[in-house]
């Protein structure tokens, strides 16, 4: 698989191992960096005086769905008393394999909203249903984030670097991307596709 991004997420490497075959591309240009933080901004509604909340979210890759809890805990942000999210716990629920996509880019994240039976309840070991299909969760497709790269989130502890690049690559193959593809780019953008920054590493010479 060809990645064109100036951004690397945690299964870029395993293009050494596998090689890099241009007839299966994932332009990857515009990605959006998180961490755990900013992903919880992300997923959380605006809370005033909250203390902790219970949020879902869709991770796509490729034609799986991965159904992820969080529990998040907050603090006050003062003077306006905003709840700030400063850590949170995650739970993976389920992968819905349906052999569909359902969202532009490759990967995507999206808020999830869960129906009223489920739950999280602090010290029980009770089991709660899950939905059996993804159609049967509600998502914000206004909130749809693209092309997000994980490595400074803690979704990489679920799904492993394997897993992401087969998927991904299962997917771009089944889209019969199979031709071998020319980026028309220009020397900058050659340049910031490999991690150079066009403010900083193109100045003029001082004469």
């Amino acid at each position: 698989m060809y990645i064109i991004d100036k951004n690397r997420d945690y299964y870029d490497h395993l293009r050494k191992t596998y090689g890099v075959d241009k007839g299966i591309v994932y332009d990857r240009r515009g990605s959006t960096v998180l961490s755990d933080i900013t992903l919880f901004i992300h997923i959380a509604p605006v809370y005033f005086q909250k203390r902790d909340s219970i949020e879902h979210f869709i991770l796509e890759v490729g034609l799986v769905q991965y159904l992820f809890r969080v529990k998040i805990a907050y603090e006050l942000n003062y003077p306006t008393e905003v709840s700030m999210p400063v850590k949170g716990e995650f739970q993976a629920i389920k992968a819905f394999n349906d052999n569909k996509h359902y969202f532009k880019k490759e990967i995507s994240i999206v808020p999830a909203y869960v129906r009223r039976h489920w739950s999280w309840r602090k010290n029980s070991k009770e089991e709660y249903p899950i939905p059996d299909r993804y159609t049967d969760i509600k998502v914000d497709v206004d909130k749809v984030l693209g092309n997000p790269i994980l490595r400074d989130t803690s979704i990489p502890s679920f799904i492993s670097p394997l897993s992401m690049w087969v998927k991904l690559t299962d997917y771009i193959s089944s889209k019969r991307n199979d031709r071998v593809v020319e980026i028309k780019n220009t020397d900058v953008e050659k340049a910031v596709n490999h991690g150079f920054d066009k403010k900083t590493s193109f100045r003029h010479p001082v004469k």
